[in-house]
């Protein structure tokens, strides 16, 4: 049991989840975390980790960069990487990434890509 008598059950991703939500549930797999690990860790609600996972609401900037670095910390991964790799589960980003590319030179677009990875090392 976990916090508040809740059930400990490892959040796995699955087909009711949005993008986002199956992003976070790829991580809590992997690191084996249930959601009342996240409300422990990240000091948020139980009712918000389900509203993130179902898309019902987004994270707020700091919200996600807490879970960022959660992830971080676990994975040894750069948390900005990270953080472009949850952006980009989110719908606004793929529309950002359409309007860029329609108005930019894809290539401009692939170098910057390639010097912030090499950047971060990933």
């Amino acid at each position: 049991m976990g916090r508040l008598g809740r059930k400990k059950e490892i959040i796995s991703p699955n087909e009711f989840y949005c993008d986002f939500g199956n992003w976070i549930a790829k991580y809590c797999q992997q690191y084996s975390l249930a959601k009342v690990d996240l409300n422990h860790q990240l000091g948020i609600s139980y009712s918000v980790v389900d509203c993130w996972l179902d898309g019902s609401n987004a994270p707020r900037i700091l919200g996600l960069i807490e879970l960022c670095q959660l992830f971080s910390r676990l994975s040894n991964r750069s948390p900005l990487v990270l953080l472009a790799e949850a952006m980009s589960t989110f719908p606004e980003m793929a529309n950002a990434v359409k309007y860029w590319n329609a108005r930019n030179d894809v290539n401009t677009i692939d170098r910057v890509q390639i010097k912030i990875l090499a950047e971060y090392g990933e």
